[in-house]
């Protein structure tokens, strides 16, 4: 028993796991993450049905330990029957029953318990006071019969709260071994850096515009210019490829698209650098005054002359007249660049953009003031905001599958030109998508602000898309891998109970052997204290001289044969059964003669052996 209990030590702390993160960097953390242990727990890495086993194998081996306890003690019984038999008034012998007790109760069997206890409580009236070695074997079994008990529900208790739980071990990557990173591919490098005159020429004068800045990710059929890879960006647009997808992370409070890998492991973490892009827009819908060009007309007139919201020095050239087929786009020139062009695109740059919504949008006038509300005239609702779109360079984490912006700075213009460009040059295959999606902000939104704020998040969303070809996947900065394996909790409190109760176990069976060792030359009174030792004992006897066993007795206070003590004015006694045979307590009157108490003891025979015999002790009822 003890020996299982050293197993279960040796398993829980040899791999018990410490719940810990160590490193100074995310990245170069190592330790434990893992899920809830219900109540104070070890974790152990380890098989989760072998504590539980264990734990049974002690409740199951402490329910057979009662026999053994009681077999050392009843090496110091024995010892204390020798020593009480030499005694000339035999006081602290047990009478013929208490001896038959004596000898259940030494064989470790419960019901024994029962039997004293119907002896102690149902016989108050016909039984002698109950001697020290009869309390010594009813106390020793109880108290082992009690240890036995709180096994067993310590067991339970174990198997209830024992748990297994998702633990990941987290670790750094030597190197990086996934691509999750994205930047300029190699050939829009050396694409831009084959125009090297120009290159230098743009280089001290970056607001030039000449033809041959063209995004490196166009091709052109004539004068038309669509994007290279275009059914993977038209798949961008409405969620995620098998490589790569947009998501929008809050950055600072400015809200940044930025290029990610898709599906990625689930039980990795990384840093990577991207490419991410932030359109802030206003509107300007007032400002630029739209009116029907006649009473019931569709078309709208505007005229964004006025404007004032941004530093823009052409605002007199966005004018027009919309209706429900047009979607005006607009490259703003900014006051000191005028020089800017579609071909040679400032990071940020300015630009507008221009629809009408046919009918009334059902939310537009629910929650916003009369000032935010969307303005609109008879069965059209014309929208015109300007925008200010940024490109970064991004540095992000994902940790736990949640994306986190580090760093950003605005990008190099090689960069910035492949990701808006074709969103000012191949406006023929881009702006079927982004009117799609200025219509759709216009009909979810409730007011002029949230209409802009939804457009320029998905006009970030979109000139990302239409530049995938762009970009190239780079190995991360860094990695940390967590693998995911099923631990156990092992509650504190139900391991560390068995392991006391063992110990209890384990104590107890030393004293009580040292105590056996110190009895003396106790055995063959030892082996008699038995039913096979007392049937030995009577039928191995042939000395006449020694009484052995109670059979022939008239009872526990008699004379030997039942003649001196009167029985008749007895009314409970119960003539011929085994109560009369062992004890049967008379009172008297003074009438009737003393009797004589029977007490079971031992006498030395020859070969150093002890038989029993039968003594008599005045009884003064």
């Amino acid at each position: 028993m003890a020996t299982i209990a050293l197993v279960m030590l040796v398993i829980v702390f040899k791999h018990q796991i410490n719940i810990s993160l160590t490193g100074n960097d995310l990245f170069e953390t190592t330790g434990y993450i893992r899920g809830h242990c219900t109540e104070p727990s070890y974790i152990v890495k380890y098989r989760a049905g072998a504590i539980p086993f264990l734990a049974s194998v002690i409740g199951k081996v402490a329910s057979y330990l009662s026999a053994p306890v009681m077999t050392l003690i009843s090496f110091n019984i024995a010892y204390d029957l020798m020593q009480s038999s030499t005694e000339p008034n035999p006081t602290r012998l047990p009478s013929p029953f208490q001896t038959g007790l004596l000898i259940s109760l030494l064989t470790g069997n419960a019901w024994s318990l029962w039997d004293v206890c119907k002896y102690l409580f149902q016989w108050r009236s016909r039984r002698v006071p109950m001697t020290y070695v009869v309390k010594l074997a009813l106390v020793t079994l109880s108290f082992v019969m009690c240890l036995s008990f709180l096994c067993q529900v310590v067991d339970a208790w174990l198997h209830r709260s024992i748990q297994p739980i998702i633990c990941t071990s987290i670790g750094p990557s030597s190197s990086p071994s996934f691509n999750f990173g994205r930047n300029l591919s190699s050939t829009c490098q050396q694409y831009y850096e084959n125009a090297s005159v120009d290159n230098q020429f743009l280089a001290a004068n970056p607001y030039t515009s000449p033809s041959e800045r063209t995004p490196c990710n166009l091709d052109h059929s004539g004068s038309a210019y669509y994007p290279k890879n275009v059914t993977e960006s038209y798949q961008l647009v409405l969620g995620a490829t098998l490589s790569n997808n947009i998501t929008v992370e809050t950055y600072e409070g400015q809200q940044i698209a930025i290029l990610v890998p898709s599906k990625p492991p689930i039980n990795t973490d990384w840093r990577a650098k991207t490419v991410g892009s932030a359109t802030n827009c206003v509107p300007i819908t007032r400002e630029c005054m739209p009116r029907s060009v006649e009473a019931y007309s569709q078309k709208q007139l505007f005229d964004c002359s006025n404007m004032t919201l941004m530093d823009v020095s052409n605002g007199k050239e966005f004018n027009g007249d919309l209706d429900r087929e047009k979607f005006y786009q607009k490259l703003f020139q900014q006051k000191g660049h005028e020089t800017v062009s579609r071909y040679n695109l400032t990071n940020p740059h300015l630009f507008g953009v221009a629809a009408v919504f046919a009918g009334s949008p059902p939310n537009y006038n629910k929650t916003a003031t009369a000032d935010e509300a969307l303005v609109s005239t008879i069965g059209n609702v014309p929208f015109i905001v300007a925008c200010n779109s940024t490109i970064y360079d991004v540095i992000y984490r994902s940790v736990n599958q949640t994306i986190t912006i580090e760093t950003i700075s605005p990008s190099i213009l090689d960069v910035s030109q492949s990701i808006n460009g074709p969103m000012m040059i191949a406006q023929q295959v881009v702006q079927p998508s982004l009117q799609m999606r200025f219509l759709y902000s216009m009909a979810a939104a409730y007011s002029e602000m949230e209409t802009a704020n939804t457009f320029g998040r998905w006009y970030s969303e979109t000139s990302l898309a239409f530049s995938i070809a762009a970009f190239e996947e780079v190995p991360s900065l860094a990695e940390r891998t967590g693998t995911t394996s099923v631990v156990t909790c092992v509650p504190k409190a139900a391991l560390w109970t068995l392991i006391a109760l063992t110990g209890v176990y384990v104590i107890l069976g030393i004293g009580l052997t040292m105590l056996a060792c110190l009895a003396g030359d106790a055995r063959s009174v030892k082996s008699q204290l038995s039913v096979a030792g007392l049937v030995a004992a009577r039928f191995e006897n042939n000395d006449p001289g020694v009484v052995v066993g109670t059979a022939n007795l008239g009872g526990e206070y008699g004379d030997g044969g039942g003649s001196s003590c009167n029985h008749n004015n007895d009314t409970n006694s119960d003539h011929g059964s085994i109560k009369n045979l062992f004890e049967e307590y008379h009172r008297h009157d003074g009438r009737e003669p003393r009797c004589m108490i029977s007490k079971v003891g031992f006498a030395p025979v020859p070969s150093n052996r002890w038989r029993y015999v039968l003594t008599r002790q005045s009884s003064s009822k």
